[in-house]
């Protein structure tokens, strides 16, 4: 029995140590297992970070590849709209001389048609014969245009002006002749007159530049001078579409001054000019320039003695100073000469310096 106890008790003693050791050992691998599902997890978030990174890394790159892409597209654009801005400016100075002469033929009456006759070209001119009782008297233009082609005046004017406009060049067109011989009707009457004629086509051209961010502005200014005296009919007015030219030829139709006469049943008195200014920003680089449209009065001649009107004789005396400067100030131009702008209002009005 003694035996019996001290073997049990021994035994017992051994199990209670083997039990010891195993609650140590499951303690050391439950802390074991902390550990390791505190590292799993610190991978596991290292590994999100990593991914996330090289997921913004990745975008980023993207980003860029798509901005330098589209920055080379865009300089590439410009470069090619620089290039066409000046060699077409180029070209346009090549080919037109500094002042150029275009006619067009009023409809005359029938038994007058045998007066007038366009002969063959010279020296790269086309001269018109005016034949009457004292004799012919022959003129020399650059163009000839009879009485139905408004729009083909337009559209060959305008043509070789809008790409020397654009690239900043100061440039003035001037109508001139009789009284009642259609000038204002070419200038003014129409979608195909020439005004809206140019100013439609430089809105088209210098909207057709904003897929590079270019940006521009228009502005207006319109004087009437009526008897060597200049009234500013419109001033600084904005055209941003093709109404507000439209609203600007209605304003200026009404507000000049007409008066009936002889040959002309609504005659202008006095000589108007407008004065269109483009600013044009492309690239960082600024172009402006100035577009002149000159509408003179009609010439005619002072009435007999018996029919003077004091009021008309004034108005022709004014109109024929300015035509007469006018003249004057491009045949000087023409002959690089010292233009003599302020001997008449006309003239210093169409002085842009």
């Amino acid at each position: 029995m003694t035996f019996v106890k001290s073997w049990h008790k021994r035994h017992v003693e051994h199990l209670e140590r083997r039990i010891t050791l195993l609650a140590e050992r499951e303690s050391t691998l439950l802390r074991e297992t902390v550990l390791v599902r505190q590292r799993i997890q610190k991978q596991s978030q290292q590994m999100t970070f990593v991914i996330s990174w090289h997921k913004r890394h990745v975008e980023h790159s993207e980003r860029r590849i798509t901005l330098l892409t589209e920055r080379e597209l865009t300089l590439f654009r410009r470069t090619i709209l620089k290039s066409e801005h000046a060699l077409t400016a180029f070209a346009s100075l090549m080919v037109l001389p500094t002042v150029y002469s275009t006619i067009r033929i009023r409809p005359v009456a029938a038994k007058s048609i045998t007066n007038i006759c366009a002969v063959h070209s010279r020296g790269g001119l086309t001269a018109v014969e005016l034949r009457s009782k004292t004799g012919t008297r022959t003129y020399q233009f650059d163009q000839v245009f009879d009485c139905r082609s408004t729009a083909r005046v337009t559209s060959s004017v305008v043509s070789d002006l809008v790409p020397m406009i654009i690239s900043g060049l100061d440039l003035c067109i001037a109508v001139t002749g009789q009284s009642g011989s259609g000038k204002s009707f070419t200038m003014f009457e129409g979608a195909d007159a020439i005004v809206p004629g140019a100013f439609y086509a430089i809105l088209d051209t210098l909207r057709r530049r904003r897929f590079v961010s270019a940006t521009f502005q228009i502005t207006c200014m319109v004087t009437e001078i009526y008897m060597e005296q200049a009234v500013i009919l419109i001033n600084d007015t904005s055209l941003k579409q093709k109404s507000d030219l439209t609203q600007l030829l209605e304003a200026v139709a009404h507000q000049r001054k007409l008066r009936s006469t002889a040959k002309n049943a609504a005659s202008s008195r006095s000589h108007i000019v407008i004065k269109m200014d483009i600013l044009h920003q492309f690239d960082n680089s600024t172009n402006s320039s100035t577009l002149l449209f000159v509408d003179l009065a009609g010439s005619e001649s002072l009435p007999s003695d018996n029919k003077r009107d004091a009021t008309l004789e004034l108005e022709l005396k004014g109109i024929n100073k300015g035509r007469d400067a006018f003249g004057q100030c491009v045949r000087k131009y023409k002959a690089r000469e010292v233009v003599p702008w302020r001997d008449s209002e006309v003239g210093h009005g169409c002085n842009t310096g």
